[in-house]
């Protein structure tokens, strides 16, 4: 998974609760859990709406709250997003790209260090999702979407709250995604003066809200062919059997672009290739640590690498003490 599945930076958190979700539909934040479903449908890349749902502020003492410094953090609302997606539609998973999560976790402390809560950024010429997205290297890209959410102290809360949200909730199910970024903040000083509501920049005050979650999801080309990735597990980060499940992206808008498939463990020695399908069973090779699978995707004459990584902590082999166990389960603690 993502660059190793490297540790979050450490921030110091506190606040309240606070949710938004950008997938081309908007919605204001009020003092009130809130959505609005009247925009336009996710249909064309230019069109960006957008939805917001937002908590009353809590009192911060006797908070639970999810530690940022856990290397899993995000990856654990990825993943519980790809669980959601495959029991709800039987959708495929998405995948966790570095400019998508760049993008998510900058626009996540700008929220917080801001002061305001939308889909555009007031003090930099109300820039949208998809200039954010360019500007972290997102480039070709077909369709955008953000979620944004405020106040709630864990990934399992504010992706619930989102999932009771028909606008976001939607964005959440899209087949159209196939790529999603997420970022954190939690800013302990935050105060009353939330910048929100109404159209940037914004004609409201709210806050303090503390906790400022991004989704960002996103589809994109590389010279006019479809990037598509492989999943493992759901993109969880570990796992104690050496067999897994790999979701390989090969459709977009019910079109087949993959004929032919082939994985490989080390980028150099390859299976032989097989008719492409969605799905396929691997059996990793033994040993505790970091696995990465590598699949070359036949598109007519074109040869487009994808990979995934997660850790095996390998029960059936001598363990070393060197190698920790990784999980996926967010560290909480209590404030």
């Amino acid at each position: 998974m993502l660059n190793c599945r490297r540790r979050l930076k450490r921030i110091l958190l506190s606040g309240c609760v606070l949710l938004l979700f950008i997938a081309f539909r908007v919605a204001q934040a009020n003092s009130g859990p809130v959505s609005h479903d009247g925009s336009p449908p996710i249909t064309t890349p230019a069109n960006e709406a957008f939805h917001a749902i937002a908590q009353p502020p809590t009192d911060a003492m006797g908070e639970n709250l999810a530690d940022p410094t856990s290397p899993a953090y995000a990856e654990w609302m990825i993943w519980q997003l790809n669980q959601y997606r495959a029991q709800q539609q039987n959708l495929p998973p998405l995948k966790a790209d570095p400019a998508l999560m760049k993008a998510a976790q900058d626009y996540a402390a700008r929220l917080a260090l801001g002061n305001f809560f939308g889909h555009s950024d007031p003090d930099f010429g109300c820039n949208r999702p998809s200039d954010r997205a360019v500007a972290a290297g997102y480039v070709q890209w077909t369709v955008i979407g953000e979620n944004l959410a405020a106040g709630y102290t864990t990934p399992e809360a504010a992706l619930d709250a989102l999932k009771r949200s028909p606008g976001h909730n939607a964005a959440i199910l899209s087949p159209e995604f196939r790529e999603i970024g997420i970022g954190y903040y939690y800013e302990a000083e935050d105060a009353p003066n939330v910048r929100q509501n109404g159209p940037c920049p914004y004609t409201g005050v709210g806050g303090p809200y503390r906790h400022y979650w991004v989704q960002l999801f996103g589809a994109r080309t590389s010279n006019g062919i479809p990037v598509l990735p492989v999943i493992i597990n759901g993109e969880a980060i570990s796992t104690t059997q050496r067999q897994v499940d790999v979701y390989i992206h090969g459709t977009t808008g019910g079109s087949v672009w993959v004929q032919w498939m082939r994985f490989s463990e080390d980028n150099a020695s390859w299976s032989a290739y097989e008719p492409y399908a969605p799905r396929k069973t691997l059996t990793l090779s033994g040993g505790s640590g970091l696995k990465t699978v590598y699949v070359q995707l036949m598109i007519g004459s074109t040869i487009q690498t994808a990979s995934d990584t997660i850790y095996l902590q390998d029960t059936e082999a001598p363990s070393d003490p060197l190698l920790s166990p990784r999980v996926f389960i967010p560290i909480v603690r209590q404030e």
